[in-house]
């Protein structure tokens, strides 16, 4: 733990608060109960999380994700003069263990490579074990397994949602594998489809004329597992994965990157 600067007399260097990191969660717990301590904002990786009034604790949830710092700024009232505050807390990494995937793990990010930032189009791709991931992507081929590292490097905003059911992600897995047999079948005999191409033109249910990365992952699961997704509006995006896994019971989540978020429902 460590600590920033304070501007006031006879203050410089105390803590007012603590924090206790574990694998899924960040509590800040106030110390000093004698000084006032209001307008509270605490920030994660430089990433502001929540202001709040007066609290004796609070609680973050971090999902797995591995903060390296907790910044925490507030107004002080100290000996009848006010202060602003602010204190630094450097978290230990070795304290949280590597993350895991099973097949049918979804990742969804709200960031992506092609330039646009982050929060407004986004990338999905599905485990198909603890190392490898299945994808579709605009360059040759356009259907293709990469490693689950790979992903992360590219798309660090991201979330991760794991099937309640090992056998619907199983099932799952099956189907896009056949998908990805089928799309090489169809290379090496010189029949171009599917083309990768956001189409607003066919239902989401035909497999062979168009795809992208979240048609694949909505395919593989209403043919492999015979889960159908809702798609709210024409096309089924990163953010409609998101929306339809999120507080589903059908999935679980995972991890989720602090600064993960859609801007538009798209």
């Amino acid at each position: 733990m460590g600590l920033y600067f304070l501007e006031s007399d006879g203050c410089v260097f105390m803590q007012y608060f603590s924090v206790v990191s574990n694998e899924n969660s960040i509590t800040i717990i106030r110390k000093n109960k004698t000084v006032r301590v209001d307008k509270v904002s605490i920030f994660v990786d430089q990433s502001l999380v929540g202001s709040m009034s007066l609290v004796d604790s609070i609680v973050i949830n971090t999902h797995g994700y591995q903060p390296r710092i907790v910044q925490i700024q507030s107004d002080l009232l100290v000996n009848g003069k006010s202060f602003q505050h602010q204190e630094a807390h450097f978290i230990k990494q070795t304290a949280f263990r590597e993350p895991s995937y099973k097949p049918g793990d979804i990742l969804v990010s709200c960031d992506n490579v092609n330039g646009l930032p982050y929060g407004y189009m986004g990338h999905g791709a599905m485990a198909i074990d603890d190392q490898l991931a299945i994808e579709v992507a605009p360059d040759d081929p356009i259907v293709r397994v990469i490693p689950i590292d790979s992903f992360k490097k590219d798309h660090p905003i991201h979330a991760q949602f794991r099937p309640v059911s090992e056998q619907m992600g199983q099932n799952a897995v099956t189907y896009a594998l056949q998908y990805l047999k089928g799309f090489e079948e169809h290379k090496k005999n010189g029949i171009h489809k599917p083309i990768f191409h956001f189409s607003l033109d066919t239902p989401l249910y035909d497999e062979w004329t168009y795809i992208y990365c979240t048609k694949l992952i909505w395919l593989s699961y209403y043919y492999g597992a015979g889960y159908q997704f809702i798609n709210d509006h024409l096309w089924f995006s990163p953010e409609d994965v998101y929306s339809n896994c999120i507080n589903n019971p059908y999935f679980e989540l995972i991890y989720i990157h602090p600064n993960f978020k859609f801007y538009v429902d798209s």
